[in-house]
């Protein structure tokens, strides 16, 4: 175990708070249980009307390592970016309030850092009920890691979610790798995958990505991923189309996310088609899916995502029918049958 005085570099925890009281004392004390002490931890609340605030109070009396900041409701970017403003350390790991860390994550993650001079760590993670318990899983016996040339990492975050490097959660960055980098304060969804390319995208450095599980992210009904209402899809497309167009400014191709923008419009347009009193947001999505069909990004589509989403703009009866025809036939003969039968093309 890395001992205090081996190591005294102070580590800044970015946790954002809205209406999080059921989960926040936990996750605090699994910041409070940590191996690693030299930490200060940041509780942003973003104007919550539950009892966020009582408890972040309560536990800045208890702690003097804990930092409590109140804000008006203005979006989960706002809050981290006043923690980023803030934040005095020489790490910076950012931390969800509804989520835990295993007591050994900030002390494993920063090592390896500094043993590989890296600037960038991404401890992987594992999705657990919302009444999961910290000494339910315990960490590996032996760290494992795998370490990426910068080159290598940045073909990873624009080719899929491979070691969920899209997500800010459980990322442990050194202060050189975010200097003068904000998150983007407009969009509500994808806004940590954007910081993270911009961060990706300048790093010169190797990085470190721990394999075994060492954070934990609740799901609840809550969530924002588990929120897929119009107003958040919009967020959605919004993400997709500045990130395809940040990755293509950066490296001449949009990378994954012109695949998930066609595919995500396409399974919503059908979805909304189906469901009664939804024709509005079905023409929007419609208008929106043409334009992503025929835009200068289209042409790095796969042939396949072009032709079904065509086809079933053109005829919705024939695109069923072919579907089945084309699954029926993959089941005969590979065995493997259609994942998403009810939606239009298989979720990315």
């Amino acid at each position: 175990m890395l001992q205090a005085d081996d190591i005294k570099s102070l580590i800044t925890i970015i946790v954002p708070i809205y209406n999080g009281e059921l989960f926040l004392s936990a996750c605090i004390e699994s910041v409070r249980r940590q191996s690693y002490p030299h930490w200060e931890l940041l509780l942003i609340d973003d104007g919550s009307s539950d009892r966020s605030a009582e408890i972040c109070e309560r536990y800045a009396a208890l702690d003097p390592r804990v930092l409590f900041l109140r804000l008006p409701h203005g979006g989960v970017s706002i809050a981290r970016n006043a923690g980023l403003t803030r934040g005095n350390g020489d790490y910076f790991f950012f931390l969800d309030c509804d989520d835990l860390i295993h007591p050994l994550a900030l002390e494993t993650g920063l090592r390896l850092m500094q043993t590989h001079s890296c600037a960038f760590a991404g401890l992987m993670f594992s999705n657990v009920k919302d009444d999961f318990q910290l000494s339910d899983c315990p960490a590996p016996v032996a760290p494992e890691c795998r370490i990426f040339s910068p080159a290598e990492l940045r073909n990873l975050f624009g080719n899929g979610r491979t070691y969920r490097l899209w997500a800010i959660g459980g990322k442990l960055l050194a202060r050189s790798a975010i200097e003068n980098l904000f998150f983007p304060e407009t969009i509500a969804s994808g806004e940590d995958t954007l910081f993270l390319l911009n961060v990706i995208a300048r790093n010169e450095t190797p990085s470190v990505i721990l394999t075994g599980i060492w954070y934990f992210r609740r799901l609840h009904q809550n969530n924002a991923s588990s929120l897929q209402t119009p107003e958040l899809k919009k967020h959605h497309i919004e993400a997709y189309l500045r990130l395809r167009a940040r990755h293509f400014e950066l490296y001449g191709v949009p990378g994954y996310w012109e695949l998930l923008c066609v595919s995500n419009v396409f399974n919503w347009y059908v979805a909304a088609k189906e469901i009664s009193g939804s024709s509005q947001q079905a023409e929007e999505l419609r208008q929106r899916l043409l334009k992503l069909l025929s835009d200068d990004y289209a042409r790095f589509l796969p042939l396949k995502r072009k032709f079904t989403a065509r086809i079933y703009l053109f005829n919705p009866t024939l695109y069923r029918f072919l579907k089945k025809l084309y699954w029926r036939l993959s089941k005969l003969l590979t065995g493997k049958d259609d994942p998403c039968p009810r939606s239009g093309i298989s979720k990315a």
